[in-house]
């Protein structure tokens, strides 16, 4: 925009301030959301209650904030409308609010509906208002970079501490499941937990291939040291699988037609070894993790494992209601009317399961709310795949054709890209053993993932540019006989 236009048009007072509110609600969000308990209730509903309470609090004074934004008319409209339109998250998240409010026709319990639904509209209302706050601010965008993995470096490096005992904040617990603590960090469980870390490991990653400052590596390294330590203390094995998976495409991702010096390339390795001696020496100090690892008898045993039923039974609910299912949050309300059936078909003969989830999120998806809702929530995370993918290999092809500092610039968004990518890629692993998307914290990382790769894409370069930093100089231009200049 040119000085005159600015002139022209200068951002209200009423705007700037609602700006401002609204990313300092968001960076609350991100700090609150992972550590809010009540002690004194019990052990689930003290760690997710408190948590979900907090998240629809938070979300609706940041949208409420965001609507008086509307007083300026001139500016919020038009933005606001344009992001819609050019979102690859828009006709998804118009078919999961479909979806959503289709599965109403089966509904037993509304209380579990509405409850439901309010946090499913306030996720997608803070995915798109989340990319309008970031907009071209690169600085904002790494500031809830450095939130997510400043929360979830502490948390992994308190499931440490949980793990040997030294829990200062809670009531020490017993050690249970083959050595696990039963209660990790501030998210319920180690189950529970597992979802968050995951999620944040790749985050933490990138930013050591991402980072200018060697002080800022050095963090980054030592917060995948936490997270790590704390999903092996958590030792979730469909955590762990996802993490793995996830880990594997990143490196494959950052370092495809990488543009490293010699000094860089040697910093990665160091990098790489101190990670994996870190692995092997935890494992080798805590036996019993390894054990628990590499024991997956009783989880190829479907007649015993409690989670194969709670499948089954949600595949029976499906199978009753197909195409909208039976109502978004009502899993735990028509469970035990299809319990029975499920273990009669299998042969079940385990002792013991809750029915508050269905432990794996596309096999409840698929009961609440049908084929309707599994196939919305599939597009969600397909286009974002796709979406976030294009733009990095974009990238990667383009940076031998620019200048030095622009290639820089450049070879840097694609990796930021890439750790978020996989930050949604081990969500969506781990999404096939668990319920992360109920569990808050975890489920706000996505919806940070999905609305920061957004804005990260559709960044230009020039607000990539440090403060100090030189000016951008035009791409250089490639010509080939018989082909015009590009």
């Amino acid at each position: 925009m040119s000085a005159r236009r600015r002139a022209e048009s200068p951002k209200t007072t009423v705007a700037q301030f609602c700006d401002r509110v609204v990313f300092a609600l968001c960076c609350s969000m991100l700090v609150v959301t992972p550590f809010v308990y009540q002690k004194y209730m019990n052990a689930s509903v003290a760690f997710r209650r408190p948590k979900e309470t907090a998240f629809q609090v938070l979300s609706i004074l940041i949208i409420g904030v965001w609507l008086a934004r509307y007083l300026d008319k001139e500016r919020s409209v038009p933005r606001l409308s344009s992001l819609l339109c050019k979102s690859p998250y828009t006709w998804p998240a118009i078919l999961l609010i479909v979806a959503c409010f289709a599965s109403m026709t089966n509904v037993a319990c509304y209380f579990y509906f509405w409850d439901t639904v309010l946090s499913v509209l306030c996720a997608i209302a803070l995915c798109f208002i989340l990319s309008a706050v970031i907009g071209k601010r690169y600085k904002r965008l790494l500031s809830f970079v450095g939130l997510i993995s400043l929360a979830g470096s502490f948390m992994g490096g308190y499931c440490i501490i949980q793990y040997y005992g030294l829990d200062p904040l809670f009531v020490p617990r017993k050690r249970g499941y083959a050595g696990r603590t039963i209660s990790s960090g501030f998210i319920d469980n180690p189950n529970t937990v597992s979802g968050y870390l995951v999620a944040v490991l790749p985050i933490v990653l990138s930013i050591f291939f991402v980072a200018r400052k060697k002080w800022v590596r050095l963090l980054s390294l030592v917060g995948t040291l936490a997270i790590l330590g704390g999903l092996l203390s958590a030792c979730t094995r469909g955590a762990l699988i996802a993490g793995l998976v996830a880990g594997a495409v990143f490196l494959v991702l950052v370092l495809l037609r990488g543009r490293y010096t010699e000094k860089e390339k040697r910093m990665i390795a160091v990098g790489v070894a101190i990670v994996l001696a870190f692995i092997a020496a935890y494992l080798s100090i805590n036996p019993s993790l390894l054990q628990r690892i590499v024991q997956i008898k009783q989880v190829l045993d479907l007649r015993i494992n409690t989670r194969y039923i709670e499948w089954c039974t949600s595949k029976r609910m499906m199978s009753d209601h197909f195409l909208v299912g039976i109502g978004l949050g009502n899993f735990k309300h028509y469970y035990l009317k299809y319990r029975g059936y499920a273990a009669k078909d299998i042969g079940f003969i385990g002792r013991w399961e809750k029915a508050n989830q269905a432990h794996n999120e596309y096999v409840q998806v698929s009961a609440e709310m049908g084929f309707l809702g599994l196939f919305a929530m599939c597009w969600v995370i397909g286009s974002f795949l796709w979406f976030v993918l294009r733009n990095i290999m974009r990238v990667k092809r383009s940076i031998p054709e620019l200048p030095e500092l622009r290639a820089d610039l450049e070879h840097r968004r694609a990796n930021l890209l890439s750790g978020l990518l996989c930050s949604l890629l081990a969500l969506a692993g781990h999404c096939a053993f668990m319920f992360p998307l109920h569990i808050v914290p975890s489920a706000v990382t996505g919806i940070f993932v999905l609305a920061i790769s957004y804005s990260l894409a559709k960044m230009p370069v020039e607000s990539m540019l440090p403060a100090s930093g030189p000016p951008l100089a035009a791409p250089r231009l490639k010509t080939e006989t018989g082909r015009r200049r590009r």
